[in-house]
């Protein structure tokens, strides 16, 4: 999943685009039994910020038995940078632990240095292995051409911005039994005291492409598994009004 400026009117979400949740990756690693997750957040970094949000949690969820929620989930939190520094902490949760969007769970990393250099912090911590910081953008998008009705111009908008990456590998073990499994991300930052959800997303990136920007702030904040039900009519519908699809087909 690739997807910039997730907030409504092509923004980033709260106008921060430290909270700005930009691409989703989940692939085996050239290491035989490994699995690497990747979140990417922050968008033309660092200008839109130097550091990633000290109030916000970072997470990713994984579906181990297809009912579209959280069965683990991944929190990365940072600390106050201070000099240019800055340090991240990482927990695994389990079973009801991981349906909330609280920082909770096992810690499996404190204190990892971030990386704002061009060469990546990797931390050890048992099986797994840690990093984020500042890396290149693997968003390829002709973005003149999408505004000027596909007629593509072949310009890679992406190939000199940078994002914020946030990297977990660990056992295919820890993602349970089943062959195949539901990945997404999310993005949540505290407002007045209260965890609030402001991105999220995974493949396809839908909401950019079907949802009316005052139903954007809505779906960042929801759950996979109420999609069906609220979004199935409405995106049915603009299927068939862009595409020239059946109902069926929607």
């Amino acid at each position: 999943m690739s997807h910039h400026l997730s907030g409504p009117d092509l923004r980033s979400p709260d106008g921060d685009a430290r909270l700005d949740l930009t691409d989703l990756f989940a692939f085996a690693s050239p290491e035989a039994g490994r699995t690497v997750l990747i979140m990417n957040v922050n968008p033309v970094a660092p200008s839109g910020g130097q550091a990633f949000h000290p109030e916000a949690v970072y997470r990713i969820n994984v579906d181990t038995d297809g009912d579209n929620r959280a069965d683990i989930a991944f929190s990365f939190t940072f600390s106050e940078p201070v000099g240019g520094a800055q340090t991240m902490t990482v927990r695994r949760a389990t079973a009801e632990g991981a349906r909330g969007h609280e920082a909770t769970g096992e810690p499996l990393v404190s204190g990892a240095p971030v990386s704002f250099s061009g060469a990546p912090a990797v931390v050890e911590a048992g099986p797994y292995r840690v990093s984020a910081g500042l890396r290149s953008d693997p968003f390829f998008a002709d973005l003149d051409g999408i505004v000027h009705d596909f007629r593509w111009t072949g310009v890679d908008w992406g190939a000199d911005k940078n994002v914020f990456g946030i990297v977990l590998e660990a056992p295919e073990a820890e993602f349970g039994e089943a062959p195949q499994i539901g990945v997404w991300a999310r993005v949540s930052v505290r407002k007045d005291g209260r965890l609030v959800s402001v991105d999220r997303g995974a493949h396809p990136s839908l909401t950019a492409y079907f949802n009316e920007e005052d139903a954007k702030e809505a779906y960042n904040a929801g759950e996979p598994a109420e999609d069906w039900q609220t979004y199935r009519e409405p995106w049915t519908a603009r299927l068939q009004h862009f595409g020239g699809y059946t109902t069926e087909a929607a």
